[in-house]
């Protein structure tokens, strides 16, 4: 059952986490971050929104750290929660979620010159937030994309995906800042 005195303890922590990552002391961000998974315990499920919040500044964290392992085991554990989440509820949320633990767990293995794994992931990600109706998340994650394509020299599909990116700004007047 929901405690809102964890609750609310989780929701400070995280709060207190994110000024540690503000003033980038990344370390004592996870520090935060881990006691608060401590709280949660066993409860990921009852705790999901607040699971989920802490994997991915946990994967901030750690990829400015350069623990990139350790970053992409904590997106595995937000991702596999949004799954189940979505599979169980229906919830376009947690489908929303799961594109960004898509987006986070891409950067880093693109920091770390993964790019092969990192285009699978930006293309799953596009995938749904095209789904989703999410234009700019979507043209984020294309031009991500795009640059992860270059790194590779495939120039050609790097000018497709630019190409189509700007469809989509163009089609959208909410988009016309890019």
């Amino acid at each position: 059952m929901y405690n809102e005195k964890d609750g609310l303890a989780l929701l400070e922590q995280i709060e207190e986490a994110k000024e540690f990552i503000v003033e980038q002391e990344f370390e004592n961000a996870i520090d935060v971050l881990d006691k608060a998974l401590d709280i949660i315990g066993e409860m990921e499920e009852m705790y999901a929104e607040e699971t989920v919040k802490i994997c991915k500044l946990q994967g901030l964290c750690y990829r400015k750290n350069n623990m990139f392992e350790e970053g992409i085991e904590v997106l595995n554990k937000a991702e596999n929660l949004c799954r189940k989440l979505y599979l169980k509820r229906n919830d376009i949320a947690w489908r929303r979620e799961l594109a960004i633990c898509y987006m986070n767990k891409a950067i880093i293995y693109d920091s770390q010159e993964r790019v092969r794994e990192a285009i699978q992931l930006y293309k799953s990600a596009i995938e749904l937030f095209s789904d989703l109706n999410d234009n700019e998340s979507r043209v984020k994650a294309m031009l991500s994309l795009g640059v992860a394509y270059g790194k590779i020299n495939n120039y050609q599909e790097v000018k497709a995906l630019y190409k189509q990116a700007l469809n989509i700004i163009g089609s959208d007047y909410l988009l016309e800042n890019y």
